[in-house]
């Protein structure tokens, strides 16, 4: 059986999907965001600041605790680039142009056939997942979509899952949470919904 044959299955005793966006439903691959996107010049050091995790990474931008330029900034001087912070802001706001939709995000036609309700919960910079949603029309599957940057909560905070649940109505045991990082996962089945790890296809 097939990935998303499992999760068809998995779901017919649900009355929700809820969906993690990158790596679910489109690919998040920093080396590419690195290679495509960064100046050659500055890339090794950029790419180190932006994805290793630390107090100043490109989690940041999800958090929407401070703007963009500001967290943008703060990573270029983490890279000892002081004043290159237009270049991690244009990483972000133009990572999503050449990625395709992941099987799963194909599905979603008939995942709303079944009468569910979807969800999208994701961990995004406000401004970035605008472009996003603009970019790919099977966003207009869901019912409701709730973005990190937005809310200023984000996975695996369960207040982030909570406020998903209440919004639009769901029943954690009757709600099935696709995730690919187990942490997530972890989080929404302490909270009592189903989970499902979803396996990340290979990089492209």
């Amino acid at each position: 059986m097939d990935a998303l044959q499992e999760l068809l299955q998995r779901s017919r005793q649900t009355d929700a999907v809820v969906f993690d966006v990158g790596n679910v439903l489109i690919r998040y691959d920093p080396p590419h965001i690195a290679r495509t996107l960064l100046p050659e010049n500055h890339r090794q050091a950029l790419a180190e600041a932006m994805f290793t995790p630390g107090e100043w990474y490109w989690g940041r931008f999800d958090e929407g605790l401070v703007p963009d330029e500001e967290a943008a900034e703060r990573i270029a001087c983490r890279a000892g680039l002081p004043g290159c912070g237009g270049e991690v802001l244009h990483a972000l706001y133009h990572f999503h142009e050449d990625r395709v939709p992941l099987p799963l995000a194909q599905a979603l036609p008939a995942f709303r056939k079944t009468g569910k309700k979807l969800v999208a919960l994701t961990n995004y910079n406000e401004k970035a997942f605008g472009l996003l949603r603009d970019r790919f029309d099977f966003f207009r599957c869901f019912d409701g979509v709730v973005v990190s940057g937005k809310e200023k909560l984000w996975k695996p905070m369960p207040a982030f899952y909570r406020l998903a649940l209440e919004r639009y109505g769901l029943t954690p045991g009757r709600t099935l949470m696709i995730d690919d990082r187990e942490e997530n996962t972890a989080a929404a089945a302490a909270l009592g919904m189903q989970t499902w790890l979803y396996p990340v296809p290979d990089a492209d």
